[in-house]
């Protein structure tokens, strides 16, 4: 019964979140609605509105989410995570082997085979088929077979875009600093002066070239502690997203220029966007406290993540739903056009 009614919410959600798209461009007001996928996190979501992540099940097992409500095992054994999918439906992640399960290799899930492609951790896949991750503790950038370092030891690849920008952070220091390569140029991403903890990490680009992440401050070296804010990079130069709470990180940027992410220390999932900071909700059927966090976004909208209480965690698929003056307002508006073009066709 529960696998029809997300059928049901996934396909209403594309419909909705094509429409959404419509409305964000005039500015209109949307909110979210929240569907728990089950005991399991979400890490990821292609433009189709399929998820990927992990079930949980004793180890874990990397899992995709179709639109249609099933939940389909990628059958890469227990210990493994599916961290992102392509708009061609090709996945990647990492898995534990090993006599004791203590090494860590990556994977290439493509209809229905799943391809080990050695030591390491992958973390973003483009359309292209172009993967980044990090192995032998290295950034790197991956194509038809071939693996190259983008980055020197202590870095991590995070996100890679369609045009074979990569971010991600170096320890060049104790401390990780947040970069940009692209065109075989490594670029490290400005961050605010700081005596200590400085740096940051960037953890997702899209293919205007705006990166997301999150910067250090406030560091003190008696306590070992320093507070994070969430910020995008433009051309360079660093922006501040709003924080409405304490300690956030943006960890996922669409085409669109929304920002998913989360603050008060990944307790509380949210969207940046138009220079606003939106509170996501957490499912119905989880109780309070909730503490949810979002780690990845679509070009239509569509948010996931994961969701907590008492023990109990979910992955969670947020949907956008237009607020119905805004939905008076888009028809309004596209009746206007339609009317004006046909009066421009009598002419």
């Amino acid at each position: 019964m529960k696998r029809e009614v997300v059928r049901a919410v996934f396909v209403r959600a594309m419909v909705i979140a094509m429409v959404v798209g419509l409305c964000s461009v005039c500015g209109a007001v949307v909110r979210y609605e929240a569907v728990d996928l089950g005991p399991c996190e979400a890490t990821d979501v292609n433009d189709l509105g399929q998820v990927v992540g992990v079930v949980d099940a004793p180890g874990g097992n990397a899992c995709l989410w179709q639109p249609g409500g099933d939940t389909v095992d990628l059958g890469v054994g227990l210990g493994s995570i599916a961290t992102a999918i392509n708009n061609r439906s090709q996945i990647v992640g990492s898995f534990r082997t090993g006599p004791d399960g203590t090494w860590d290799h990556w994977f290439i899930w493509e209809n229905g085979t799943m391809h080990d492609m050695g030591l390491g951790h992958a973390c973003d896949i483009n359309n292209v088929g172009q993967v980044v991750g990090e192995s032998g503790n290295r950034a790197f950038v991956w194509q038809n077979g071939d693996m190259q370092y983008v980055a020197g030891d202590n870095s991590y690849a995070y996100s890679i875009n369609e045009h074979g920008q990569v971010v991600g952070t170096a320890r060049g220091d104790s401390w990780g600093h947040p970069f940009l390569w692209q065109n075989g140029v490594y670029e490290e991403l400005p961050t605010p002066l700081s005596e200590w903890a400085p740096g940051g990490e960037a953890l997702a680009i899209n293919n205007l070239g705006e990166v997301a992440g999150y910067y250090r401050y406030n560091g003190d070296r008696s306590s070992g502690r320093y507070d994070y804010a969430p910020c995008i990079w433009r051309n360079g130069v660093i922006e501040p997203l709003p924080l409405p709470g304490t300690r956030g990180h943006a960890y996922a940027i669409n085409d669109r220029g929304q920002v998913a992410g989360s603050y008060n220390g990944d307790t509380a999932a949210c969207l940046w966007q138009n220079g606003d900071c939106q509170l996501l909700p957490a499912p119905p059927d989880i109780g309070l406290p909730a503490y949810t966090s979002a780690s990845g976004i679509n070009y239509w909208g569509q948010i996931v993540g994961s969701a907590s209480e008492w023990g109990y965690e979910c992955a969670v698929l947020w949907n956008p739903i237009p607020e119905p003056s805004s939905l008076l307002a888009l028809g309004t508006g596209l009746f206007g056009l339609a009317g004006l073009l046909s009066r421009r066709r009598g002419r």
